[in-house]
């Protein structure tokens, strides 16, 4: 799998609903959002869960986490996938079973 460019990554960003880009170059997930993520090298691999801050730098990309409070620096050849899981609709549903 190829490794992230920062064009991709900042149309990844515009695409998801709800995300605002901020002044600093980077993005500010909501809490709604499950943005997550994935990181690897050959035979390593590493997800950051709920993506609450990407800021894209030059040559490093810093995203803090909402779960675990962290601020992670990270090259882009480092960063592989992103991955977003919006929350359900309760719109149309009913009571009972489906």
């Amino acid at each position: 799998m190829p490794a992230m460019e920062r064009a991709v990554l900042s149309e990844v960003f515009e695409k998801l609903e709800g995300v605002k880009k901020a002044a600093d170059a980077g993005y500010e997930v909501p809490e709604e959002l499950r943005v997550s993520m994935y990181l690897g090298t050959p035979g390593e691999g590493m997800v950051i869960n709920q993506v609450e801050t990407c800021r894209l730098g030059d040559t490093l990309l810093e995203v803090s986490s909402r779960e675990s409070g962290t601020l992670f620096f990270i090259a882009y050849e480092d960063l592989r996938a992103v991955s977003c899981r919006v929350p359900k609709s309760t719109a149309g549903r009913r009571t009972g079973f489906a």
